[in-house]
């Protein structure tokens, strides 16, 4: 009998006779703790001897692995002068409220350590935020320590961003913002990682886009003393939007969710507000620690790195024809054959015509708010998850059994999580999520997190957590008329979200984003949860939703 590792190729046990002739049956005994899958093989010594085979495991000792002591610090850093620093300011504020401490206390320990290479390489806290820009070549921005040597603080940042004719602009501009024009960020951060450090945040793009990169990267969590257990980041372009929320949302699953699973926590996040691009690089040991529960390694551990990522199977057409939504609705091509004449004959608004079934209303209003909770947590399913179709359907009889899936639910997307090696070989599912949405009136209320949803997390064990914001349609109280309105062009709604993605993370490879043709939904009132307003959505290629209030133009915030 011969035993694999996760490669099939390299065997790290073998054994023939346990004692021969008196005892002809083979037994390993190995150490199988490591997070990976393993590979028996077994052959007949000869044609005349041989016949079926049993293989049985035994547990015959507790597993030689401990955990290392967390200090329960953290850092959160903005490195670049033209985005705003609210998710790494929400990611310290969320770390603060589960009572762990800032390494800096300036800024009132919200937002710095500024982002400089210096602080970037430092390995004292246990968890580090860092928030800027990144490019395919593994390239992120930082704030140089060049010109007077000084290092703006977090108001003068601030000033630098709201007055483009403030002088730490030009400061900023010219001196303290840059990417490496010799290396990329992995090569500059080098082995340095290899005191405290256990987890990375990389919140900015392309860091974790290719296997070269993901290798390269690998080589900064391979210190002496203590590894960085795992990094996490994107496989492309960052959030557009709401990365403030994502970040909020990771910190809380961290502490509050049913396994705490750091990696997890991560992906689900992202996953939640719609993101689909989060990624994690790590020990294949360490792919169920928490923040305090750190599996320390030791000599005999090496180096086996696994890469986990989602996979978005939408429902949701991207390229569809924009009032296809509003299909009962008079055809808009009888005042516009071709949509782009519009634009032609600088016409910026059109007018929807209601049909005697179908309406399209400005707001509508429910009884009362509906918050987001967290239902069924760690209940039991039986399915296999490899069988997508038969996890989704036992899923459903659960949801359904425990009254959590409502009758007008309609599955929008499945996300799946997978692992895989670096290399990109033995790729194994660990998980989906099912977005459920519903609809009013033939046009979809949105299943984001500005609107209605069904959020179901499953593992090998089950549901692990349900998300739910919900409205019981029956229960409208009013509903108001478009009557005169506009509704403004799908393509004024498209440059709207040009602009904020100009503005994102992903402002250096803007060109590269494809966003949907567009199509009406309907959103929730940021200011007012208790409304319903319609919205143009657009899908990015990240899966990511933007609304535009078809009414006001502007951007809806979550």
């Amino acid at each position: 009998m011969y035993l694999y590792d996760h490669t099939k190729a390299t065997e790290i046990g073998y054994n023939d006779d346990i004692s021969y002739p008196s005892n002809p049956y083979s037994r390993i005994s190995i150490d199988l703790s490591k997070n990976i899958n393993y590979f028996v093989k077994v052959k007949f010594w000869s044609s005349s001897e041989t016949g079926s085979y049993k293989i049985s495991l035994t547990k015959n000792s507790t597993p030689s692995y401990t955990t290392e002591t967390v200090s329960k610090k953290f850092s959160a850093l903005h490195a670049a002068k033209d985005t705003d620093p609210f998710d790494a300011k929400a990611f310290a504020q969320a770390m603060i409220n589960n009572s762990w401490t800032a390494t800096v206390t300036s800024d009132n320990s919200m937002w710095s350590d500024t982002g400089t290479l210096t602080n970037m390489k430092s390995s004292a806290p246990n968890i580090m935020y860092w928030s800027g820009h990144g490019l395919s070549s593994g390239r992120m921005s930082y704030f140089t320590s060049g010109y007077s040597g000084t290092v703006l603080t977090g108001s003068q940042r601030v000033a630098a961003l709201q007055n483009p004719n403030h002088s730490w602009t030009i400061h900023c501009n010219n001196y303290y913002v840059d990417y490496s024009s010799a290396s990329p960020m992995h090569g500059l951060v080098g082995t340095s990682w290899n005191g405290s450090l256990d987890w990375v945040v990389l919140a900015v793009c392309n860091q974790l886009t290719t296997p070269e990169n993901r290798q390269a990267w690998s080589e900064t969590m391979k210190g002496s003393s203590r590894k960085v257990k795992g990094i996490m980041g994107y496989s492309s372009t960052a959030p557009v939007s709401g990365d403030d929320t994502i970040a909020s949302s990771f910190v809380d699953l961290c502490f509050n969710s049913t396994y705490k699973r750091v990696l997890f926590a991560w992906l689900q996040a992202n996953g939640i507000s719609s993101s689909y691009t989060a990624s994690a690089l790590y020990h294949s040991i360490n792919e169920g620690d928490t923040l305090t529960s750190v599996t320390k390694h030791n000599s005999s551990t090496g180096n086996n790195f696994k890469y986990m990522y989602m996979i978005n199977t939408s429902t949701y057409e991207t390229d569809i024809t924009p009032f296809s939504s509003l299909n009962t609705f008079r055809n808009i091509y009888e005042f516009a054959p071709n949509i782009n004449n519009l634009v032609a004959a600088n016409l910026t608004m059109v007018n929807i015509y209601e049909s005697s079934s179908n309406k399209l209303y400005e707001e509508i209003i429910i009884e009362e708010p509906q918050y987001e909770s967290t239902e069924l947590e760690n209940e039991r399913v039986d399915f296999e998850l490899d069988n997508l179709y038969e996890t989704k359907n036992e899923t459903e009889k659960k949801l359904k059994s425990k009254n959590v899936l409502p009758s007008d639910a309609v599955l929008r997307n499945i996300v799946t999580f997978i692992s895989e090696d670096i290399s990109g070989e033995n790729a194994e599912v660990l998980g989906y999520m099912f977005n459920y949405g519903h609809s009013l009136d033939g046009i979809d209320i949105t299943s984001d997190l500005n609107g209605d949803y069904l959020k179901v997390f499953v593992n090998k064990k089950g549901i692990e957590y349900v998300k739910k914001r919900w409205t019981n349609i029956e229960t409208i109280k009013s509903k108001k008329q478009l009557g005169d309105k506009k509704v403004i062009n799908v393509l004024i709604g498209k440059e709207k979200v040009k602009e904020l993605v100009n503005k994102s993370k992903n402002r250096e490879i803007a060109n590269q984003i494809k966003i949907s043709s567009g199509k009406i939904v309907y959103v929730r009132n940021a200011k007012n949860p208790n409304k319903y307003i319609p919205a143009w959505e657009y899908e990015l290629d990240s899966g990511e939703l933007i609304h535009v209030d078809c009414i006001s133009g502007d951007i809806v915030e979550e």
